[in-house]
Formats: structure tokens, C-alpha cells, sequence
């Protein structure tokens, strides 16, 4: 939906320096630097003949990264940017390409024989320098076009004879390597621009008699073409059946052989077209004719020979070309139908049409008739019968050559002709459109063809060949083009093109025509803005339908497209569309690329600007791009812009919006849900912006008027629907959400606003009928409008509803599958009202048991979640705590519940923390029994494994930094999962291990971190926690040291934990942070026991490789160092190889015993035992 803007930002500012980098690499890349021979310098540079390679997809997909030994993937990063604007390489063209150019000359002449003697470097992923090269060129020919790279390529005629020679070498496959296609189709593209040579051909290339290869498509060689164009013409033959871009280039070589003055001749042109046709004709079932490459390929030929302007050279072929085509469009040939499958080939036949006609037409007004001749007359009207079917062809690119072709075959005719065209493709758009309450009702018409019709009648405006008297008709038709929409069979939308279009329609307009010109046209001839007033000129009517399309369009390139029509308007038409310079600024292309942005600021700043945009953007987001959009989230946004236009325009235009809403509201049936899910979402953001005491008495009726809309059953039906048609989700979003705000809106205007209590009970009965969904903005309207609804309620329909919510719960110590399905909205409801309660203690203390009840361990995540969350904003925001509250939130923050999901109690876990930061900032957690263990839990989390738990503990923390009496501020503020990912973050919380009460719930959090944590958590963790312990001082070393071993041997007791405190207490024993206190201050051999008991008959081999880590860590404390290795040896005859294996490592690191690598440990643990029996032995003597 959001097009990236940043993309088109970092491109305009980093444009420059990146054209700079690729000046100064391309040349490193390209050529040896220079040389000192006998101690002098060399000045002569060399070329290259090998290049680093990665391959084209993964080259353009590497993120930019300037380094001098990766400039390959530096040219590639470099130049991609720029296909969407590549004039902006234009200056730098020449310089960019002339070492590529000449570095490939230079290799033609040195090193053409060493092409294939890359296969000797192949491990270190070298390719040929001309394969690099070419891969260069072609980007640049993607980014810019084939055609102005051209220019640039080096046209002497020496190279020609050189690069034939070379091709034709390249080309045999050596120990199955050959010519990627890049290098084929930059070669035939250099030897085509060779072609322009104004020399004979025999004068610059060999004509030494040689082996001419027999063609697949049957060309018969004529003795009369010398042997060194038959070579040529053997190249040509060969790629023209290819199905890469080496046809295209085939095909321009070919043809620019055969129209070159000594070649036409020998009578080559007249050879060529003759076989092509006779192919074309041809009744041959081999392989090559059964492709449709080989049809492609001649029919190229074709079409290039008959574009290319020799007009004496081909017209004398123009009846047996249309013969051969005609054939071909009736399927009479007997590859007709192979032929017209592909698209290519009916565009390529659509380029030979016109380019016939067109000719045709040159011709008689070169001889001065007075008109058509009969045969052009003829030709003519097939032709443009042809085109006019094809612009409903199923392919966009038929569609676009279809009418392109009509728009340029149109400006070449006389003005009535020209009319006749124009009718007969505004006649199209009329099929199937039917006029129904003043509207086109365009439901049933074809997309395809309105893309086709919409678009040719931009290009007849492109070339100003619509008379001024169809401009009328002709706009008409923009406008509707500029508004259409369908939904497909499976209800996903289309006309994005047919949009696209006619922003080009108006765009071409805007450029080609007057100001004067269309001032002419009256804005009350046009049918399609009959919502706007007739007064204002038509050119505001065409800048408020801009002004709608470019900020409400779902498609970020039709918005764009709208923007840039807008700019033409403005600029060449000064004066004339109100506020016009304010626009243009406001409604910018890159502004408008973001549809979240162009919604809710383009659009309102717009607004402002003028009455009319107000008017038109109004109407717009009404529509189908705004409330009636099938995006749910585009609907969303669109209430957000009513509610803020709402706001702009006087005060009665806010009673004139809320009737129109309501008008719209009423009008719908059952079946339009999603509309009438944006309507009131609409309405709901009227009265929430609009919500203030500036309004008066009138404006506040038409508000309290929306309370009705609630009476209808639609409402009810739809969420109390179980049919996923009718969208039911969505309806008690909306209506939870209009409740809300009216709700809102009621309760300070008691004196105004008079509501009854079936009114309200109506509301109560939405709100309950919405329990049932579990989305979360669902849930969030919901609780949002039960707790507004709760202040305007009589206290007994208030208490009414609050029991009966509680009763719908049930009792929380059912089984799963016998609890009701609308626990977690009713939970949350509950909460959402418990303030509003205050008149009635026992029903907010039933409210606090049931939350409790359903926050304890015995219920699934989910409904926990909602329970704590409800507790936090309900019960917690109101000041309200006691012990079951705490001991509920001290169970959630201990919550590691894993399922096949994951760690899902981390759900929890948040929720808590929430809850948590509230009580702490409403201040009723400083007096509560327990609240530095609810605190030293929660500093734990802000060092445990999971980013998003570590962000949210950490935000919790900020807020209770006073409640650890360390009388010093954070040094350091840390916003995101990047930021409480480094050591400075986690050196921070280590701070407060000094503090008694937080040491050991922060070491139990912190060994997940720093042992089973992400690699950048876990570098920064062991960093920090190694950097800690070297600067405490001896006796809290001790301290720490104690509750480390503490936990660890707790930690040893849970399964979550055991590899984690396995890993850190042997990384924490190989950094030898405990040597500093005597061996005996701590008791090891109970490390080691139950480092034993820890891996007892373990399976998991992760675990059994922490268990030798801590082993190797204890090897070095004379305690236990005999005990440690004796059973690091037995570790070595375990039954996983990988174990054994680990074993040996550690050994190996603490004894240096070259003994251990000389043995081969992927044998038997039988075969080991003799070995392994004799370093236990030696290990016992050594003591």
C-alpha cells in the first residue's frame, strides 16, 4: 500500500558520490596498475584478463559497501538505482563507459586466446574479463537502453574483423564452458553498430574462403555474398531462434546488414524478406518451426526491416508482407495458432502493421495526391480494424502497441479521418456501460478493453490529434478512466491500469493543448463530474479529480502519475486552478508515495487550501478508494481523514458531513458490510474530532442523532452472523468504535444529549454480541466502549450489566474446552468498567477475584494475558492492590510456559511487566509486602534471552530506578532490541548485583542471556559480566561468587536452565574470573557432583558439551583437577562421536598431550579402551 520513499531520498542524495565511486573503481577493476620493470616505471597500462565473479542476481541484491576488492558488486549496487531515472546518467555516460569499452578492445587484441584459460582458476571464481565487461554494459543498456549505449561503443572498422574472429572462438563450448548470454548479446549489439561503417564490407573484413555452418532456419546462401558477410550472416541465423536478448541484438545485426548500400546490391534485403516470408508460409514440422522463438525472431526481422525508414528499399515488399501477416491473423498458415498464442508475436505484428501503414500514407502525400490512394485506403482499414480488436487483447503489452499504433497511424491522417478513429475507439467504451440514477454504472464492461481504449485515446492527445470539438467526449472518458474500478470473480480489484492511463491522458492534455484551448470546453458538457459545480472552469474540474487520485489512489504509481499531471497543469496553464503553486508544493511526487501519509496529511493540507479540494477530496474518500476500499486498513484511514476534514470547513460543515455519513448509512443493504464498516468508522471519527465546546447546539443535535443508528438490525445481524461473507469481525469493530466516541461525546453534554435507557441497552446487547471475537482492535474498541458507555449508564442498568458479564464468564476451574469462547473480550470488559463501579464495592470486588482468578497459572496463556491486562488498565489504574494481585503478578513474571509455538509465556511475561510500570506510577506498589521481590524479578527480565522481554523490563525499570537506593541515575537510556542487545547495557544492570535482594533473580535471568542467547546478546553479556567481576573488589567477588554457584545448582534442578548454567559457569571457569579468592572459600566438589548429576544418561549432546566445558573449567582447581579429568577420560568413550570428540578438545587444552592427536576418535569406544585406560592411569600417578 506505502511506496518506499526512502528509496527515491537516499538515491537523490547519495547519486553523486556513487557515480563518483564508480569512476574512480571501474579503472582499478579493469586494469592492471602500473609496473616497474628493471627498476623504472612502466606507464603503460595493461588490461586485465581475469575478474572476480559472483553471480548477476546476487551481485544486484548485495547491499551497497564501497571496498576496492569487491568492485564488481560496487558497479551492480551502483547502477540498479538508477533504472527507475536514468537521465540522470546521461553526463556521466561518456566517462563511465570508456574504460569498459576500451579495456574489451585492448583484450581483443592481446588476449583473445586466453578466453578459455580461466578453467584453471576456477577455485578462486575467475571469469574471462570480457564476461565482467559485458555483464557491466548490459546494466548499463537496462538502465538506459540499448540504443544510447550504442552510441558510446567504439565504431572503427579494425575491431569488426577482430570480434568476429573472437565470437566465433568464444562461442565453442571448452570442457563445457562457453559465452554467457550478456557476452552474446553486447557482442551482436557492437557488431551491429559496426554496421553503420560507410565502407564495403569486403574492404574491412577477411574474405579468405572458410567453412560457412548450416543455419537451422533454411537460409540458402547466394554465391553472389562474399564469404566474409556470409559469416555474418551464419551469426545472425544462429541466435535468431535464441530465447534470450541475444535475439534482439541478432536481429538488429541482420538487419542493418541487409540495408547496408553494398549489400543491398548483391540483393541481400531481397533474399532476407523472401525467406522470411516463405518461413512464415512454411508447412515444416521440425523442432525449429514448432518454437516460437524462431517465429519471434523472423518476425523481428520483419518488423525492424519495415521501421526502419528505408522507405525505396522495402515498399516494393509491402504486399507480400501483408499478405503474410493477414495469413497469419486468420490462421491460415499452418503455425497460425503458435503465432498468435504469444503475446510478442502479436505485438511484433502490430509494429508491422503500423510501421506499413505509415509508410504507405508518406508516400502518397510525397506524391501530392489529393488523398489516400485505394490500396492504402485498403490497408488502412484493415489495419486499423486490427488494432482497434487488439486494444481488448488479454496482454498489456498488445494493449500498449495496439495503441500506441493507433495514436501514431492518427496524427498522420487527415482531420476528419482522424476523428472517424478517435469515434471508433470512443465507441468501445461504450459496451456493456449503462446509465443508472444519473450514473455510468461500468460493473459490467471489460477492464481489459477500457485499459486499451483508455490508453490510445491518451496517446491521440499526445500527438494532438483530437480535434477541439472531441475534446469534450474524449475528457469525459479520462475522468471516468481516472475513477474505474472493478472487483474480479474472487472479489480482488482491478482497473489499476485503466487508472494509469488516464493520469498519461491528462498528463498529454495538459502539455499538448492551450489554455485557451481548453478553457473552450464547458465543465456542465462533462457527465462524469456531475457532483462538482458547473460554474468553475475545466481545468479546476481536472485539477480536483487530480488532487483525488493522487492523494486517496490505492496504487503508489498512480498517485505519482496523478501528481506529475497535477504539476503540468499548474505550470502550463498559470492563473487558472486555484491556489495552484500551494498545491503543487503540498500534493509533491515524492509527498504523495506513502498512502498512510497522503491520506491523513497530503490530503487535509490540501483541503485547507480551498473549498473545492475540500469538496472533491470529501466526496472522494466516500467512495470506493476511501470507505468502500476492500482493504480494511485503507478504511481505517479513510474515517481518520474524514474526521480530521470534518474539523476544517465551517461549523455547519460538520452537520452537513454527519447527515451525508448517515444518509450513505441508510442507504446500504445487509450485504454491504465493508462499506458500511468504513461509514461508521467515518462517523465515529467525526464526532471523536469534533469532540470539543466550539461546536454549537445544532451541530451537537445532528451528533446525538448518530445514537439511532444502532436501532437498525443490520447491525445486530451482521456481528451475530456465523456466515464469514457478511465480515461480522468487522461490524463490532465499527460499532464498538461508534459507541465509543458517542459515548464520549454524551457524557459532558447531559443537558443536550438525552439518551434512553433501550438506547443504551441496545449498545450493551453490540457490546456483548462483540465478545465473542478475540481480534486485538476488536477487543481494544470494545473495552474502549464499554468503559465510556459505563459513565452515561443508570447505576442499576450499569450493575445489571457488569454481573451478567461476570456470570457469562462461569467459574475459572472448568476445563478448558467447557469455557466459554468470549472469556478474553469479557475479561477485558470487565476491567475496562471496574472504575466506573465505585457505587457498588461487591461488584468491583468480584470483578478483582475473577481477574485474579483467571491470571493464575492454571489457565492457558491467552486468557491470562487478558486477565493481567485488564488488571493493569482497570484495577492497577485506579489505585487498587492487594496481596492476590501481587502474588498473581510475581507468578506471570516467573512465567517460562513453552509450547510448539515457543516460549509463549513470554506473552505473559510482558502483560506482567506492563502491569508492574503501572502500579509502580500510581504509587501503590511502594507500600506492598513483597515488592522487591515483584521488582527483582522484573530487573532479572531486563536481562533475559528474549529482545522484546529485555525492551519492555528495561522501560519498566526507568520509571523504578529510585527503588533501589542507589542515589545515581541510569548513565545510559537504551530505546530498542538493538540497543539492550550491547555490553554497555548489560554492564549497567550488573550494577546492581551489589545489591543483595536483586543479585540472585538477576543471575537467573542473566545466564540465558549470556548462555543460550542470540550471538550479538551473548558476546555483549559475556563481555560485560567478565569486565564486572575483574573489577569488584575481593569480598564482593565472594558475594557474587556464592549466589553464582547458588543459582547455578538451581538452575542444574529446571531443564530450561541447565544447559544455559552449564555454559556460563564454564565460561566464567575458563576466563578464571574466581582465581583471585582461595580454592577453599567455595565449595567445588559440590560443582562438580552435580555438574555430574546434570548430565547423568543424557542424550542431548548440547548438553553433554556444556558438561565437559564446565569439566575443562574445573581441571584448573586443585580440589577437584584429578576428578575433572578422570572424567573428561571417560567422556572420551562415549557413544556420540561428537562428545568424544569435545572431550578430547578439552583434554587436549589442559594437558597439551600430542598423544590425543595422533589417535583416530571416530573408532569404537571398544577399540579406545586401551588407550584411553592408559591416560587415567597416568592422570592417578600425576597427583
Amino acid at each position: 500500500m506505502d511506496a518506499p520513499t526512502e528509496k527515491d531520498e537516499e538515491l537523490q542524495r547519495s547519486a553523486g558520490q556513487s557515480l563518483l565511486d564508480l569512476k574512480v573503481s571501474l579503472p582499478r577493476y579493469l586494469w592492471n596498475q602500473k609496473s616497474r620493470q628493471n627498476g623504472e616505471t612502466n606507464d603503460r597500462k595493461t588490461v586485465r584478463t581475469v575478474a572476480r565473479y559472483r553471480t548477476l542476481d546476487d551481485l544486484i541484491k548485495l547491499v551497497l559497501c564501497l571496498t576496492r576488492r569487491n568492485v564488481y558488486t560496487l558497479t551492480f549496487a551502483k547502477l540498479e538505482p538508477f533504472q527507475e531515472w536514468p537521465q540522470l546518467l546521461d553526463p556521466h555516460l561518456s566517462g563511465l563507459l570508456f574504460d569498459p569499452v576500451t579495456a574489451f578492445l585492448a583484450y581483443l587484441e592481446d588476449h583473445v586466446s586466453d578466453y578459455h584459460r580461466v578453467k584453471a582458476l576456477a577455485s578462486a571464481k575467475c571469469v574471462p574479463l570480457p564476461r565482467a565487461i559485458c555483464k557491466i554494459l548490459y546494466i548499463f543498456c537496462k538502465v538506459r537502453g540499448p540504443k544510447v549505449i550504442s552510441r558510446f561503443l567504439n565504431n572503427e572498422p579494425k575491431y569488426l574483423e577482430l570480434m568476429l574472429v573472437a565470437f566465433k572462438s568464444w562461442s565453442k563450448p571448452y570442457e563445457h564452458q562457453a559465452m554467457m548470454w550478456e557476452e552474446r548479446y553486447i557482442i551482436l549489439l557492437w557488431l551491429s553498430h559496426l554496421m553503420l561503417a560507410p565502407f564495403d564490407l569486403s574492404s574491412i573484413i577477411s574474405a579468405s574462403p572458410t567453412t560457412i555452418e548450416s543455419n537451422p532456419l533454411g537460409f540458402q546462401f547466394s554465391s553472389s555474398v562474399p564469404f566474409g558477410e556470409a559469416r555474418i550472416l551464419s551469426i545472425c541465423f544462429e541466435y535468431l531462434t535464441a530465447a534470450g536478448k541475444e535475439r534482439e541484438s541478432a536481429v538488429s545485426l541482420l538487419v542493418r546488414l541487409a540495408l547496408r548500400p553494398d549489400m543491398l546490391r548483391i540483393g541481400l534485403l531481397d533474399a532476407v524478406i523472401k525467406w522470411a516470408i516463405s518461413f512464415l508460409d512454411s508447412e515444416a514440422d521440425d523442432s525449429i518451426s514448432k518454437t516460437i522463438y524462431s517465429h519471434i525472431g523472423v518476425l523481428s526481422v520483419l518488423a525492424a526491416i519495415c521501421s526502419s525508414g528505408e522507405m525505396i528499399a522495402t515498399q516494393p515488399y509491402f504486399l507480400s508482407i501483408l499478405s503474410c501477416i493477414q495469413r497469419i491473423n486468420t490462421k491460415i498458415v499452418i503455425h497460425g495458432n503458435l503465432i498468435k498464442s504469444s503475446a510478442v508475436a502479436r505485438k511484433i505484428i502490430i509494429k508491422i502493421l503500423r510501421s506499413m501503414v505509415v509508410l504507405q500514407i508518406q508516400a502518397d502525400n510525397k506524391h501530392g495526391s489529393p488523398g489516400l490512394s485505394q490500396l492504402t485506403g485498403t490497408i488502412l482499414e484493415e489495419t486499423i480494424d486490427h488494432l482497434l480488436t487488439a486494444l481488448g487483447d488479454k496482454d498489456t503489452p498488445v494493449r500498449s502497441a495496439a495503441s500506441k499504433s493507433l495514436g501514431a497511424i492518427a496524427t498522420r491522417l487527415e482531420s476528419n479521418m482522424a476523428t472517424q478513429v478517435i469515434e471508433a475507439v470512443l465507441q468501445g467504451l461504450q459496451e456493456n456501460a449503462f446509465w443508472r440514477d444519473q450514473k455510468l454504472d461500468l460493473a459490467a464492461v471489460n477492464p481489459l478493453r477500457w485499459h486499451g481504449s483508455i490508453l490510445a485515446l491518451s496517446y491521440f492527445l499526445y500527438q494532438r490529434s483530437p480535434p477541439l470539438k472531441q475534446l469534450s467526449v474524449i475528457l469525459d472518458s479520462l475522468i471516468l478512466g481516472l475513477s474505474f474500478e472493478q472487483r474480479s470473480s474472487v472479489g480482488s480489484a482491478t482497473g489499476t491500469s485503466v487508472r494509469d492511463a488516464a493520469c498519461f491522458g491528462l498528463w498529454s492534455l495538459a502539455r499538448r493543448y492551450t489554455t485557451n484551448e481548453l478553457l473552450a470546453v464547458e465543465a456542465s458538457t462533462l457527465q462524469a463530474t456531475s457532483g462538482q459545480n458547473d460554474s468553475i472552469s475545466i481545468l479546476q474540474v481536472l485539477a480536483n479529480e487530480l488532487v483525488i487520485v493522487a492523494t486517496l489512489d490505492p496504487s503508489g504509481n498512480i498517485r505519482r502519475g496523478a501528481s506529475a499531471a497535477l504539476q503540468e497543469f499548474v505550470g502550463r496553464h498559470p492563473d487558472k486552478i486555484a491556489d495552484g503553486i500551494h498545491l503543487v508544493q503540498i500534493v509533491d511526487y515524492h509527498a504523495v508515495a506513502m498512502r498512510s501519509k497522503a491520506f491523513n496529511n497530503v490530503a487535509i493540507d490540501a483541503a485547507k487550501l480551498n473549498l473545492f479540494y475540500w469538496n472533491a477530496l470529501f466526496n472522494g474518500v466516500l467512495g470506493w478508494r476511501g470507505v468502500g476500499s476492500l482493504d480494511t486498513d485503507s478504511r481505517r484511514l479513510a474515517a481518520l481523514a474524514i474526521g480530521s476534514l470534518s474539523t476544517l470547513p465551517s461549523l455547519d460543515g460538520i452537520e452537513s458531513c454527519v447527515t451525508t455519513v448517515r444518509g450513505l448509512l441508510n442507504a446500504l443493504s445487509f450485504q454491504d458490510t465493508e462499506k458500511r464498516h468504513g461509514l461508521m468508522l467515518a462517523l465515529s471519527a467525526i464526532v471523536t474530532s469534533n469532540d470539543n465546546s466550539r461546536i454549537g447546539l445544532s451541530q451537537i443535535g445532528a451528533i446525538g442523532e448518530c445514537w439511532t443508528v444502532f436501532r437498525s438490525s443490520h447491525v445486530h445481524d451482521e456481528i451475530h452472523s456465523a456466515t464469514f461473507a457478511h465480515r461480522p469481525v468487522l461490524s463490532a469493530e465499527a460499532s464498538c468504535a461508534l459507541i465509543n466516541a458517542l459515548a464520549r461525546f454524551s457524557s459532558t453534554r447531559f443537558d443536550v444529549v438525552t439518551l434512553s435507557d433501550s438506547d443504551i441497552k441496545i449498545c450493551a446487547s453490540i457490546i456483548a454480541l462483540s465478545l465473542s471475537y478475540t481480534e486485538d482492535i476488536v477487543v481494544a474498541r470494545m473495552s474502549s466502549a464499554a468503559s465510556s458507555l459505563a459513565k452515561i449508564m443508570q447505576p442499576r442498568i450499569k450493575c445489571e450489566f457488569a454481573i451478567s458479564l461476570i456470570e457469562s464468564l462461569g467459574n475459572p476451574s472448568v476445563g478448558k474446552k467447557r469455557r466459554p469462547s468470549n472469556r478474553i473480550g469479557t475479561l477485558e470488559v470487565i476491567g475496562s468498567i471496574f472504575a466506573e463501579l465505585e457505587s457498588d464495592p461487591k461488584i468491583q470486588q468480584s470483578i478483582l477475584k475473577t481477574l485474579v482468578a483467571y491470571a493464575l497459572p492454571d489457565q492457558d496463556i491467552e486468557t491470562r494475558v487478558a486477565a493481567i491486562k485488564s488488571l493493569s488498565s482497570g484495577v492497577l489504574a485506579k489505585e487498587v492492590i492487594d496481596s492476590s494481585i501481587a502474588n498473581a503478578l510475581s507468578a506471570s513474571l516467573g512465567d517460562y510456559t513453552t509450547d510448539q509455538r515457543g516460549d509463549i509465556g513470554s506473552l505473559i511475561r510482558i502483560e506482567a511487566i506492563s502491569a508492574v510500570g503501572v502500579a509502580w506510577e500510581q504509587g501503590i506498589l511502594s507500600d506492598l509486602h513483597g515488592k522487591r521481590e515483584i521488582i527483582s524479578k522484573v530487573c532479572g527480565l531486563a536481562v533475559e534471552k528474549l529482545n522484546r522481554v529485555r525492551v519492555r523490563a528495561w522501560s519498566c525499570l526507568l520509571r523504578m530506578w529510585s527503588a533501589f537506593g542507589t542515589g545515581v541515575s541510569p548513565r545510559l537510556d537504551f530505546v530498542d532490541s538493538a540497543a539492550t542487545s550491547t555490553m554497555g547495557y548489560f554492564s549497567q544492570l550488573l550494577f546492581l548485583s551489589t545489591i543483595e535482594w536483586v543479585r540472585r533473580p538477576l543471575l537467573e535471568c542473566y545466564i540465558t542471556s549470556a548462555g543460550i542467547g542470540s550471538e550479538a546478546v551473548l558476546r555483549a553479556s559475556r563481555r560485560a559480566i567478565v569486565l564486572h567481576l575483574e573489577q569488584l573488589p575481593e569480598p564482593e567477588l565472594l558475594k557474587f561468587a556464592t549466589d553464582f554457584l547458588q543459582v547455578f545448582k538451581e538452575g542444574l534442578q529446571s531443564e530450561r536452565l541447565i544447559i544455559p548454567s552449564l555454559e556460563v559457569c564454564g565460561f566464567l571457569l575458563e576466563y578464571g574470573v574466581f582465581e583471585r579468592l582461595p580454592v577453599s572459600t567455595l565449595n567445588w566438589r559440590d560443582v562438580f557432583r552435580i555438574t555430574q548429576e546434570a548430565h547423568f544418561k543424557a542424550k542431548n549432546v548440547q548438553k553433554l558439551k556444556a558438561a565437559i566445558y564446565v569439566y575443562a573449567g574445573l581441571s584448573h582447581i586443585s580440589i577437584v583437577e584429578q576428578d575433572a579429568r578422570l572424567k573428561l577420560c571417560n567422556l572420551m568413550l562415549h557413544s556420540f562421536p561428537s562428545a568424544r570428540y569435545a572431550a578430547v578438545e578439552a583434554l587436549y587444552t589442559v594437558t597439551q598431550n600430542e598423544e590425543l592427536v595422533a589417535i583416530d576418535w571416530s573408532q569404537s569406544p571398544r577399540e579406545l579402551l586401551g588407550f584411553v585406560d592408559g591416560l587415567r592411569t597416568s592422570i592417578k600417578r600425576s597427583r
